[in-house]
C-alpha cells in the first residue's frame, strides 16, 4: 500500500493513495512527466549555454542580471603530457638529479600522469628541474555547475540576514501538498 502523493502534471490533479489510482492515470502522469522532463532538460541546457555565452562575452564568472546573481565558475587543473614528463624524468635520472625509484610509478602504463606524485617530486627539486617538469603540463578549465540564485541587495543585507525577533515562534514548514498548491 503506497502512501506517496504525487501530482499529475498533465492535469494538475493531486494523486493521493497511488496504489488506488487506475493504472491508465498513472501511465498518463508518468508519460507526460517524462516528456516534460525531457523538454525541461533541453530548454535548461539551451538557457544555460546562453547565460554562459553572455558571461564569456563579459569575461566574468559572477554577474548580476537584474534580480539574479549568476555564477559560472571553472576549476583550473593541470593537463600533463606523459611523453614529455617521461623524457624529463629520464633526463633527470640520467643526470643524477633524481634516483630511478623517485620517478617510478609517476607515469602509468596507460600514459596518464599521477599528478599528485609528480607535484610531490617537483616540490623536492631545484629550480631548473622544477622548470623542466613545468614544461610537461598545461592548465585547462573544467566547467562547474551553473549557480543561479536570487540576488541579495547589499543595502540591508546585514540587517536582513537574521530573522526579526517578533517574540512569536517561526512559521512551521508546509507539509500538506494541498496547502502548497492552493497558495
Amino acid at each position: 500500500m503506497s502512501q506517496e502523493i504525487a501530482v499529475n502534471v498533465a492535469t494538475g490533479e493531486l494523486l493521493e493513495d497511488l496504489d488506488k489510482q487506475p493504472p491508465e492515470v498513472l501511465a498518463e502522469a508518468f508519460a507526460y512527466g517524462q516528456r516534460l522532463q525531457t523538454g525541461l532538460k533541453s530548454g535548461m541546457a539551451a538557457i544555460e549555454a546562453e547565460l554562459r555565452q553572455r558571461m564569456r562575452t563579459l569575461d566574468r564568472e559572477l554577474v548580476v542580471f537584474g534580480d539574479w546573481e549568476v555564477e559560472a565558475k571553472f576549476d583550473n587543473r593541470r593537463e600533463w603530457d606523459p611523453d614529455e614528463l617521461e623524457t624529463v624524468l629520464e633526463e633527470l635520472r640520467d643526470s643524477g638529479v633524481i634516483r630511478a625509484a623517485e620517478g617510478a610509478g609517476i607515469i602509468e602504463t596507460t600514459k596518464s600522469v599521477k599528478g599528485t606524485a609528480a607535484l610531490a617530486l617537483r616540490s623536492r627539486l631545484g629550480h631548473d628541474a622544477q622548470h623542466a617538469i613545468d614544461t610537461t603540463f598545461t592548465w585547462t578549465r573544467k566547467r562547474r555547475a551553473l549557480r543561479v540564485v536570487p540576488s541579495v541587495s547589499l543595502e540591508g543585507a546585514i540587517v536582513g540576514a537574521l530573522p526579526a525577533n517578533t517574540g512569536e515562534p517561526p512559521q512551521a514548514p508546509i507539509t500538506d501538498l494541498e496547502e502548497l498548491f492552493n497558495d
